[in-house]
């Protein structure tokens, strides 16, 4: 037992060092990968390794390779990674779709419930970006220094922040004119966020919290979105009595329901 216990204690002493040693063979670098016209983060990942192994990972492309390969070796298989992300993108459209610069730029227009949006967009080697609203121009300041995706991500995110605080009002007045109607129960917040998993949400404390991405939506689906969550602040689950509740105040909740799943895919700011 004791020469058991032995050997594994140096086994693990062992492994421990190895994986250190590792570390500290694993080398890491940036690129741009261009294929189809179209520039990819690329992360070249120099480790102890037998093979090469390409993925794509969260902002780009990733290339492991053996610590031991030649240039001329990282030149053939760069040649393959390109081809690899070539047949790629031709059996997955939207990924390379996903890799482009936003679409959207300096005279564009965003139209939003009956409001419009001027777009003034400048790019500049800064580290964040931000926006500001004045006078029906959204003023984006956005960072020169991001991928393509991340300039994306980051646009979405900061204009539909500007949009749901512009409508943070009335939408504060029809979620309080609603639950006047029906449920009249304690509303501790309101909040417009620009949620991606879900239309809204409400808490047991009473927080009602809406998606910016629903402002895109018909009023009629925004209304149901809203009674949904206020039906929450007295069943906080989907049984039969709080779709009873749903549907004592709008009998026609189904379709609307119906309607928002098959067209949901189609509101979000700039797909």
């Amino acid at each position: 037992m004791i020469v058991y216990t032995f050997a594994l204690h140096q086994c693990f002493v062992s492994f421990a060092f190895f994986t250190m040693f590792k570390k500290l063979l694993t080398q890491r670098s940036r690129s741009i990968l261009t294929v189809q016209g179209v520039d990819i983060p690329l992360t070249i990942v120099s480790e102890p390794r037998g093979g090469w192994r390409f993925s794509f990972i969260k902002n780009g492309v990733s290339m492991r390779i053996p610590a031991q390969a030649t240039q001329a070796e990282f030149e053939m298989h760069q040649k393959r990674l390109m081809d690899w992300v070539e047949s790629v993108f031709e059996k997955q459209p939207d990924l390379r779709r996903s890799f482009l610069p936003s679409q959207s730029g300096t005279g564009d227009v965003l139209e939003v419930n009956g409001r419009q949006y001027l777009l003034n967009i400048t790019y500049e080697a800064q580290k964040v970006a931000s926006a500001r609203l004045r006078e029906g121009t959204i003023f984006v300041h956005m960072s020169s220094l991001y991928t393509p995706e991340q300039q994306k991500r980051a646009l979405k995110t900061l204009i539909s922040r500007i949009v749901g605080q512009d409508f943070t009002p009335e939408i504060h007045r029809r979620v309080l004119d609603w639950n006047d109607r029906t449920f009249k129960r304690p509303i501790t917040g309101i909040h417009l966020k620009y949620n991606h998993s879900n239309w809204g949400s409400c808490s047991s404390a009473g927080n009602v919290n809406l998606s910016t991405k629903l402002l895109l939506t018909p009023t009629s689906i925004q209304d149901y979105v809203i009674l949904h969550e206020l039906a929450h602040l007295i069943e906080m689950n989907h049984s039969p009595r709080f779709w009873a509740l749903v549907a004592q105040h709008m009998p026609d909740y189904k379709a609307r329901k119906k309607w928002l799943r098959e067209h949901q895919s189609k509101f979000d700011f700039f797909v």
